[in-house]
């Protein structure tokens, strides 16, 4: 919710033309929408959500240049996580995979 959040507030100054339109709950009850007509895009939630941008431009007649910004944004946002504090007195999120194995992360 936080990602998508700083997702519609990027939009706000951005792409007004759609948050004009949309709530961030009707943008989400559309991405949901979109969801179910396109099922061969489940797997890949990324592909999905930047279709639905993409479809979203198109209904509101605007370029898609704010497409590929507007993913990160959201998916810089997304992947913005807080460990458990047992995993982060293991050191933190170090790679290799062994790392984190030896650390109780189960991959």
């Amino acid at each position: 919710m936080a990602a998508e959040k700083n997702l519609y507030l990027w939009m706000e100054s951005r792409v007004p033309e759609v948050t004009d339109r949309y709530t961030i709950e009707a943008l989400r009850a559309k991405r949901q929408e979109f969801a179910r007509q396109k099922p061969h895009l489940a797997h890949d939630m990324s592909k999905l959500r930047i279709a639905s941008l993409q479809a979203l431009a198109e209904e509101l007649n605007l370029s898609d240049d704010w497409i590929n910004d507007a993913f990160e944004v959201f998916y810089e946002a997304r992947q913005k996580i807080t460990l458990y504090d047992d995993v982060a007195a293991c050191g933190g999120w170090h790679w290799p995979c062994l790392e984190l194995q030896r650390c109780g992360v189960v991959l």
